[in-house]
């Protein structure tokens, strides 16, 4: 195992110099910019430089100045080049081929910036991959973890890694946007499975799905109290609380999921390509989809026009009509 351990560590390193070297659309062919960036901090990003990163999956979160993005890029590169000491099983380029393929097609974009491995640590046993958030001078870093069986390519027959892979990559270019309604449906968008895509996003948050785990001992409980101790009216209330929170939860993935297909109603006359709706989508806030889904067509284009930040310019640029 430790010489397995050695020859992936060796392989990661392979792989990321081959990436410095050879690949003209990588994260690493953008290094002279992004140093040219440092040293010129009042430069502004140009098109062709923020299509680059963009198709990268190195979005501009909602209201990231060019300054702080770059920065954010320098970091990411850092952590690349130089991860923890204590990861050492480290997901091969091979096991990314099929999910870059699967957020390329579905959401434009193909990381090869993120760091991951396999380790079974901190993880539940219910729960196979897990994108970690880690933030340190104002610039958040992610880091993929899967399971450790999942090197042989599925757990549980459930998780099939290529698209835990993808839909860790949707977390992570997602980052910089703290925006719940709709990332579980970007995410689990990418699986090929109709159950998944469509019941998967039901919980938006792990302390939902703890919650509901915890509430089916409810009525295991409440059973045991009735057999053993003494009845009560109240008893009936509290065993529906599970079905009670998975309704609840199942309405509202309908209304967010309905919300998602006004959007589309509404925007795809705006859109350069229609069939890239799911990209615009990802790059875009909660809010921004709502008012977009229910708002005039008047006020779409007034909301185009006053938009300024670095985000909203790789939208107007790249998806939306001019």
């Amino acid at each position: 195992m430790e010489e397995r351990k050695q020859i992936e560590k060796k392989g990661y390193e392979r792989g990321r110099i081959d990436r410095f070297f050879g690949l003209e659309l990588s994260f690493f062919s953008a290094k002279v910019h992004i140093l040219y960036y440092m040293r010129f901090p009042f430069s502004t990003i140009s098109n062709k430089e923020l299509e680059r990163f963009d198709a990268l999956g190195l979005i501009p979160g909602p209201k990231e100045e060019d300054h702080a993005f770059i920065k954010r890029i320098e970091a990411l590169e850092h952590f690349f080049s130089f991860p923890p000491d204590d990861i050492t099983d480290f997901v091969t380029d091979g096991d990314w081929q099929e999910p870059q393929n699967k957020t390329r097609t579905i959401f434009g974009f193909s990381t090869d910036w993120i760091v991951a491995h396999y380790s079974d640590a901190k993880l539940p046993f219910f729960q196979g991959a897990a994108t970690w958030i880690c933030e340190k001078n104002g610039v958040r870093i992610p880091l993929i973890q899967l399971k450790k069986k999942l090197e042989n390519g599925r757990l549980f027959r459930i998780y099939n890694r290529d698209e835990v892979l993808a839909h860790e990559a949707v977390h992570a270019a997602r980052m910089q946007f703290d925006e719940p309604w709709f990332e579980e449906i970007f995410a689990y968008r990418t699986s090929s499975r109709f159950f998944l895509r469509c019941l998967g996003p039901i919980f938006q948050a792990p302390w939902e799905t703890y919650l509901f785990l915890g509430l089916l001992f409810v009525p295991l409980s409440i059973e045991i109290i009735r057999t053993f101790f003494f009845e009560s009216k109240l008893f009936f209330y509290l065993s529906a609380l599970p079905a009670v929170f998975f309704v609840y939860s199942l309405i509202r993935l309908c209304i967010f999921r309905g919300i998602l297909g006004l959007f589309f109603r509404r925007c795809i006359p705006f859109f350069q390509d229609p069939n890239k709706k799911w990209a615009v989508a990802l790059r875009l806030t909660d809010t921004e989809i709502c008012q977009f889904a229910f708002r005039s067509k008047k006020w779409i284009e007034a909301y185009f026009k006053k938009e300024k930040s670095l985000r909203w310019h790789l939208l107007k640029d790249k998806y939306f009509k001019k």
